[in-house]
This record gives structure tokens, sequence and C-alpha cells, in this order.
């Protein structure tokens, strides 16, 4: 399975939706659809094995497990899965401004977070509607750079080595040719 849309345009849907469920909705469908592709790309059998049967806590577990992203990124995946499973589950929920500075406060935790911010062509770009301090901004923050993880880590996939599942957070990995 491709992925039909590229950062600019996740970022686009996400931030268009000024009401944080459907964003919250939105960026958690495109996540999981995220790690099902870069979980297959790291297996060897592709044909033997489909992640899309796993929870989404097991696909994040499974990719923490082949090294696809960091084991201190489990907690902000899973807590933002939380967030949508209260919402899916309680449809006279709302989610809480804190819901976001909480899980914001959790990605800031993380080694990627601020070099993704940094580097990341997508996410170093400060863009104007979003402010970090307000809700739902925050939330989009927390949303796009969860994309921006698989984005990178999948093109990586794509692209270079996949037997060597070495994460692709460098430098480096910005400066060289344009990526596909």
């Amino acid at each position: 399975m491709k992925l039909n849309i590229d950062p600019d345009q996740f970022i686009e849907r996400v931030t268009e939706a000024k009401d944080p469920i459907v964003s919250l909705i939105k960026g958690h469908l495109f996540i999981e659809a995220g790690l099902i592709e870069l979980i297959k790309l790291a297996c060897v059998n592709q044909d033997t094995f489909d992640p899309a049967t796993l929870n989404f806590p097991n696909k994040v577990r499974l990719a923490s497990a082949l090294g696809l992203i960091e084991k201190d990124e489990i907690r902000p995946f899973l807590f933002l899965n939380d967030l949508r499973n209260s919402l899916a589950h309680h449809l006279d929920k709302d989610l809480n401004p804190n819901d976001g500075r909480r899980l914001y406060s959790m990605l800031r935790k993380t080694e990627r977070f601020a070099f993704a911010l940094q580097h990341h062509p997508v996410l170093k770009r400060d863009p104007d509607y979003i402010n970090p301090n307000e809700f739902p901004d925050i939330l989009h923050i927390c949303l796009i750079h969860f994309v921006a993880i698989l984005d990178v880590s999948i093109t990586h996939f794509r692209t270079r080595n996949p037997a060597k599942p070495t994460l692709p957070f460098t430098p480096a990995f910005y400066s060289r040719e344009k990526r596909p």
C-alpha cells in the first residue's frame, strides 16, 4: 500500500479543520496507514504477514521492536490512540485543550521532536497558521510530527537499503538529493 497523500497535503487537510476532533480522526487514520506501510516495508516476506490485522497499539510496539520508530515515541503514539478511542467510544465527549498540551509535552521529551522541527523540510517551515500555544494548533503540530516521522522513515526504506533499518534522522539525510 502506498500512501496517496503527501505531507504538504496532509498539513492542509488537517489544519483546515478547525474542529480538533476532525483533525484527530483524520490524523489518526493517516498515521495508522503509515504504520502499516512502514511495517510492510520492513518485512522480508511481505505476503506472509498483514500488519493491518493488528490493533493500533500492537502496530506501534511492532514498529518499535523492528527499529522503525524510537522506543521513546511509543508513549505519545499510544496516547494519541487513547484520545481517538475515547472520542470514538464516547460520542458526547469533547477534546480538552489539556489533552493536546499533554501530547505535545510527551513529544517534546522524545529525541527526534526538536531535531525534526529543525530539519524536516515540512516541519521546519514554521507555518503562520500554527501557533504552539493555542488549541487546536498544538494538536496539529503533534499530528504533523507523527506524519513527519512516518514520511521520512517510509521514504528511507523505499530509497535506501531496506535491509539496514537505520532511522534516517540526520542532517545529511535532508541535504541529499530531492526525495521522491
